[in-house]
């Protein structure tokens, strides 16, 4: 989304140092001597994304440059008495110290653990959005929570499987919900009868089902049906609330006859409140549209497994006829040819997984959020890798034969090394992944 206003929309940071250890601090900063302790936010100026507008006012307000890992969160307030929605973003500071100290309104800026945090904001939207923020993150590097039995063991370092977001989200939801039952109720109406919380019960109750048979995506449907009818719960104030939230979000997400759907459904105003069904379809629109980019971002995974399996083979395949002798007509004045030598072909093959596996890594020790989300959906990060070292060995070998055969004499030993740059070519196969995410949208 890009601000055309002239309603005034914001976008905020979570501003990490270290964001893949679990001890990370995150930055807090106070506009004034005395003032309130916050995040770095600040609104859209003409023409900007939610997400460069979060960037921008992270360097202006911490003086740090930073790199954008995802969706954080978004909290809703009240601002001269109407609903007013943040959306956050994870940033990783790129260096460990500021580019500036010219701070735009900030007197100071502290890093913080998210305990620290939550206890020095002052402002409880933001003090609840960090606790939710924590315990997605105390599962991810399989720590306990201090109010609830610690993690069983075999959890991996962080959420790398959506088997492991389900028991998290489980986990989170129920507790959500019981807080909700536990505050003062509005005054219900007299065709209400609260039959929304039998069956919100049953849905959770079917999603830890589904999660220990291991149906996944069943599962997350029965979670996200609990949730929109946990919507019941709320009060109308903070049905207003989730529905301005909820609105940020289709801005985003959303494109074609769901957008439209959801924003027809999200015409509250002061005078019309908004309705449980309305913010409820809305959500579902959401909720399907997440469920539907996963599964073509699955099959995708499943049909990149496929091709780099076939390149294994094939690769395998010239390696055996190599050693059987198939291409001893290929006349080549050479000493010794890749493609006549087996032990000359495995030692090619081995310099060009070795390019391929550098050029790989190189990628992976600064991907982004979207391309490690892409990873793990591509079969559990195998299929990305398996593919581009592939790629990287092959054209290894066939960088090598069409040097001996076509351009020098084979036997200068620098001839063998351009395999290794001869492995960076499975970069062609990393663009490919990262348009998956692109293909999926129809665009």
């Amino acid at each position: 989304m890009r601000y055309d206003g002239p309603v005034e929309v914001d976008a905020g940071a979570i501003l990490l140092d270290a964001p893949e250890d679990s001890a990370s601090k995150l930055a807090v900063i106070q506009r004034s001597p005395r003032g309130d302790w916050t995040l770095p936010k600040g609104h859209l100026e003409d023409g900007e994304s939610l997400e460069e507008a979060a960037r921008r006012e992270t360097l202006e307000e911490t003086g740090y440059s930073a790199t954008c890992l995802g969706i954080a969160g978004a909290v809703a307030y009240l601002h001269d008495g109407r609903a007013k929605g943040v959306t956050f973003f994870f940033f990783k500071r790129d260096s460990e110290s500021p580019e500036h100290d010219n701070l735009d309104g900030v007197q100071s800026v502290e890093w913080l653990t998210f305990d620290e945090a939550r206890e020095r904001v002052s402002y409880p939207e933001l003090s609840d959005l960090l606790a939710r923020i924590q315990q997605y993150r105390d599962a991810a590097f399989g720590q306990p929570n201090s109010r609830r039995e610690p993690r069983r063991k075999g959890g991996l370092g962080r959420l790398s499987t959506r088997h492991d977001r389900l028991s998290a989200a489980v986990e989170t939801y129920e507790q959500e919900l019981a807080g909700l039952r536990a505050m003062p109720r509005r005054p219900a109406a007299p065709h209400e009868s609260g039959w929304w919380r039998t069956a919100a019960d049953a849905l959770l109750d079917l999603a830890r089902t589904l999660e220990g048979q291991g149906r996944i995506d069943s599962a997350w449907d029965a979670l996200n049906s609990s949730r929109r009818l946990s919507l019941n719960e709320l009060s109308q104030a903070a049905l207003n609330d989730r529905a301005v939230v909820i609105k940020a979000e289709v801005d985003i997400k959303l494109d074609g006859w769901r957008r439209a759907a959801a924003c027809a459904a999200l015409t509250g105003t002061d005078t019309t409140p908004y309705t449980v069904d309305d913010v409820a379809l809305a959500q579902q629109m959401l909720d399907e549209e997440s469920t539907n980019k996963y599964v073509r971002l699955k099959i995708a995974g499943r049909r990149l497994l496929i091709a780099a399996l076939l390149l294994a083979l094939t690769i395998a395949g010239l390696w055996t006829a190599t050693a059987i002798g198939w291409f001893g007509g290929i006349k080549v004045n050479s000493a010794s040819f890749v493609l006549h030598d087996a032990g000359l072909f495995g030692g090619v093959l081995l310099l060009g997984v070795f390019g391929a596996m550098l050029s790989l890594a190189l990628d992976l020790s600064h991907s982004s959020a979207t391309q490690n989300r892409i990873y793990d959906l591509a079969t559990t990060q195998i299929a990305a890798p398996l593919a581009r070292i592939s790629i990287g060995a092959g054209s290894a070998v066939l960088t090598v034969a069409a040097a001996q055969a076509a351009l020098v004499d084979g036997g200068a030993p620098w001839l063998y090394l351009a395999a290794i740059p001869a492995g960076f070519s499975e970069r062609l196969v990393r663009k490919s992944v990262e348009n998956l995410e692109a293909a999926t949208t129809g665009s």
